[in-house]
């Protein structure tokens, strides 16, 4: 009975702490790419500036 309940709580324990661990990461992953876009954007941008010069 308290076996199962200890490994009930490091299981329980483990997903929170992967859950917290993983959503700065997330965030962190999704704002790098979303500079990264508006660095591509920036790029395109300046090209087809110069063409039209």
């Amino acid at each position: 009975m308290i076996s199962g309940l200890v490994y009930n709580l490091l299981v329980t324990v483990g997903i929170v702490t992967l859950v917290l661990a993983g959503i700065p990461t997330g965030l962190y992953l999704l704002l790098k790419r979303r500079e990264e876009q508006k660095l591509e954007a920036v790029k395109i941008r300046t090209r087809s500036e110069r063409r039209a010069r």
